[in-house]
């Protein structure tokens, strides 16, 4: 139940509360579970994805590499876990300025999912997008448009035009052209 709390106070934007139930969660589960379970590391995943978006990379970074340890010993290689994971890290590196990382990573996260997912699978649309960001950042102009164009068309495709993500890349997009 925590978990979820968290989940609604991340996605308004509350992340001192959502950090405060995350952890509660994570607390609530390392007592009553092994620290192998699936239950403990999307807590400790939530940690992670919070902090990163709250700008504290080291906690973040902390909390992925648990999760990351977690999921490669109790998930099959080809879960759909490890692409919303994937996307986690790869964004961590790009904060971090570790551009080539992000592009290594991206490489092997499109290759998963495509593998591994159905077609225009959620995280397939995050990948685009921080492609996207990674690629702008490498001052690559040619490809930018093309991968935030990708992510904003299936992000429209199964979230409707008024979700956040979408805005979040339309941003993008524009913000490139801007630069072009």
């Amino acid at each position: 139940m925590y978990y979820y709390w968290a989940h609604v106070y991340h996605s308004k934007g509350k992340y001192e509360e959502a950090i405060t139930y995350c952890q509660w969660a994570r607390l609530l589960e390392r007592r009553s579970l092994p620290q192998s379970n699936m239950a403990y590391a999307r807590a400790l995943d939530c940690l992670g994805a919070i902090y990163l978006e709250f700008g504290n990379r080291a906690r973040a970074l902390y909390f992925h590499a648990r999760t990351s340890a977690i999921y490669h010993r109790s998930l099959p290689k080809n879960h759909y876990i490890f692409g919303f994971h994937f996307n986690h890290l790869v964004e961590l590196y790009w904060q971090n300025r570790q551009y080539e990382s992000a592009l290594q990573l991206l490489t092997n996260t499109l290759t998963f999912i495509k593998k591994a997912l159905p077609p225009d699978y959620p995280c397939e649309a995050q990948a685009l997008h921080v492609t996207g960001l990674v690629h702008r950042s490498l001052n690559n102009r040619g490809q930018v448009i093309d991968y935030f164009k990708q992510s904003l068309q299936m992000r429209v495709s199964f979230q409707g035009n008024d979700h956040p993500y979408v805005a979040r890349t339309f941003r993008q997009v524009e913000k490139t052209r801007i630069l072009i």
